[in-house]
């Protein structure tokens, strides 16, 4: 499971199968992705995980997609 924290995007590989990381399992596995995720939320709370929080002093800049 990986967390992008800039777009809250979450995606799911089978490390076993695919190394590269090439095929992107979450729509596939809707379930497990948010089981994963549930336990990586619950694992951040109960570490004290400190978050990254914007900058203010940073100015943000569009990007084009």
């Amino acid at each position: 499971l990986i967390h992008w924290l800039e777009s809250h995007k979450v995606e799911l590989y089978d490390l076993e199968a695919d190394l590269g990381e090439t095929r992107d399992l979450s729509g596939d596995h809707p379930e497990l992705t948010l089981e994963l995720y549930e336990k990586l939320e619950n694992w951040r709370n109960r570490v004290g995980a400190l978050m990254p929080r914007p900058n203010p002093a940073y100015p943000v800049q569009a990007v084009d997609e």
